[in-house]
């Protein structure tokens, strides 16, 4: 769940499984990545919450351009933007380089696994599967 304030509740989330994606729309990885995200929470839509973290400073750029973007690739799941600069309330702080980013937390709110790059659908649809176990 994402709060009003656009903060994530993991604690409101508790008994689910989170899946928070990193990335950007100039990012090519990341863009062959949403398919396999937009399945997964279809797929286990019960079971799973899956948040798309875009790169802000992109989206403040071109606004327009990212919101069309996302509209025709993103099937109304949770986006929310963050940026990598430290020095901003909106910072994520990965580094440059850590587009694509998967985190996966655990139905107890524990970080299950931190996946600092690309991910096949099979990669992303096995860790949730043992989790679901």
């Amino acid at each position: 769940m994402i709060t009003s304030d656009g903060t994530i509740s993991i604690l409101e989330n508790r008994g689910k499984i989170i899946v928070l994606n990193f990335w950007y729309t100039g990012c090519t990885p990341c863009v062959k990545e949403l398919p396999y995200f937009n399945n997964i929470a279809t797929e286990y839509q019960d079971e799973v919450v899956v948040i798309a973290i875009h790169e802000a400073e992109q989206y403040l750029d071109d606004p327009d351009g990212v919101k069309e973007f996302i509209d025709s690739r993103w099937n109304g799941w949770n986006v929310i933007f963050a940026c990598d600069d430290p020095e901003s309330p909106y910072s994520i702080a990965l580094g440059s380089e850590a587009f694509p980013a998967t985190v996966i937390i655990d139905q107890e709110g524990i970080i299950y696994k931190a996946i600092p790059h690309a991910l096949t659908e099979e990669e992303l649809r096995n860790h949730i599967e043992n989790l679901i176990k």
